[in-house]
């Protein structure tokens, strides 16, 4: 439309803007601090990733990993992470889908 004013549009989407950036950067400070189970969850989340990962690199042949994996498992803090991470030891990391492929014959 020909003379429609597109001020509005920019101040919703400038207000969007600021309203995600605060969210954002609460949710980020939030984590950093740790002190709710949703952050350390969320931490932990990570930390298992990252041990599940240098799983994957040790069953692929690769070296030098066990500071990384001691340095992952020393930062957990939930049971849950913990007991996950138990289980990261004890296996290898195709074990899951070995097993599927079993219970499906």
């Amino acid at each position: 439309v020909v003379g429609r004013s597109t001020a509005p549009r920019r101040r919703l989407r400038r207000w969007w803007q600021l309203r995600l950036r605060r969210l954002t950067t609460a949710a980020v400070a939030e984590y950093e601090a740790g002190d709710t189970d949703e952050a350390r969850c969320a931490r932990d989340a990570d930390k298992v990733e990252c041990l599940l990962q240098a799983r994957e690199f040790q069953d692929q042949g690769h070296q030098n990993l066990q500071a990384w994996i001691e340095t992952s498992i020393a930062s957990l803090t939930t049971s849950s992470a913990k007991q996950i991470a138990e289980e990261a030891l004890t296996q290898n990391t195709l074990d899951w889908l070995e097993r599927a492929r079993r219970s499906t014959r």
